[in-house]
């Protein structure tokens, strides 16, 4: 009699531990739930915050002045949250930082959200606020493809942004403006031969290779008015956007228009040759039966290049590329 409730009340014992085991169990396994729910959110909230950084950062850069580009890039912001499943009203911060020559050109976004935890609950945890953030910072561009064979004096061209006349300028000289029989053109690939018919191929739809700041380019003698206007009249006339208003402008663009084009800056390399001291976005605007092209500096944001830091003569340039750091 003694053995059997001894053994009866061991098997209590047993059944009473098995049972807080399980509970036990129960609610390690509900917090690794919870817990998982928590990662799975922070993943998200990244995702949503980089895409909403990235969005804003091709806006950039601003000036600090500029509330309505400012607005501008809040509800661009705003736009890609909204894309990645949540509202405004996650957005915690939109700030713009890191300023030169009087521009914005860094954006901070942080989006933050409240897991409920559901297994938690039963121990006392309520929940978890869940908050990421992303920042992405303007570099200029300093490795390019697609390039047209024309350029134009870095010196030239910073005075000319400087006093707010880089719009409607010459970019490609005619045949009355040529300095030492250079008209603007510039020998891409560097190989002799192909003169005429290179030019006017790369204008009409860009030279392939790889142009980087610090190369030493062959310019072209002669100006080669017919190739100018052909290849400039078959790039400018296959824009098909913006139709009622004659297609796109520096007022009204679409980036991949081929209308859009990146010159090279250089500085001249005797009387021969130019060196590249960077890149710089132009819209055509039009051409006369000299061969003489106009064009208007525009800012043009592309992803994925090759990049330095912006200081306070490349901010003129023009041509950055979003990264995002720490």
């Amino acid at each position: 009699m003694k053995l059997r409730k001894i053994m009866n009340r061991e098997s209590g014992q047993t059944v009473i531990i098995a049972v807080v085991a399980l509970v036990i169990v129960i609610v390690i396994a509900g917090l690794v739930i919870d817990f998982g729910m928590v990662h799975l959110k922070s993943s998200e909230l990244q995702n949503a915050a980089d895409a909403a950084a990235y969005a804003g950062g091709y806006l950039l850069p601003i000036k600090t002045i500029d509330t309505t580009a400012i607005t501008e890039l809040n509800d661009k912001v705003t736009e890609y949250i909204t894309k990645n499943g949540y509202s405004a009203a996650d957005i915690s911060t939109v700030e713009l930082g890191d300023v030169i020559s009087g521009r914005y050109t860094s954006l901070r976004v942080v989006v933050d959200d409240y897991v409920s935890y559901t297994f938690g609950q039963t121990i006392g945890l309520d929940g978890k606020e869940v908050s990421k953030e992303a920042k992405i910072r303007i570099e200029t561009v300093t490795r390019c493809t697609d390039m047209v064979p024309l350029g134009t004096s870095a010196d030239a061209y910073l005075a000319a942004a400087a006093a707010n006349e880089a719009q409607n300028i010459i970019i490609k000289y005619g045949s009355s403006d040529g300095t030492i029989g250079f008209f603007g053109a510039i020998d891409l690939d560097g190989v002799k031969g192909g003169g005429a018919a290179d030019f006017e191929s790369w204008l009409t739809y860009g030279y392939n290779g790889y142009i980087n700041v610090g190369d030493v380019l062959p310019v072209e003698s002669g100006n080669m008015s017919g190739a100018t206007i052909d290849g400039f009249t078959s790039r400018y006339e296959s824009c098909t956007h913006f139709p009622d208003d004659g297609g796109c402008t520096a007022e009204h663009y679409v980036l991949d228009c081929p209308r859009v084009v990146i010159l090279i800056l250089y500085e001249m390399e005797g009387t021969k040759a130019v060196k590249v001291t960077g890149f710089v976005p132009f819209i055509l605007e039009g051409i006369n039966g000299t061969g003489e092209i106009i064009a208007s500096h525009i800012d043009v944001s592309v992803y994925d290049f090759d990049s330095v830091a912006v200081d306070e003569d490349t901010i003129e340039f023009g041509f950055f590329t979003p990264v995002m750091v720490d």
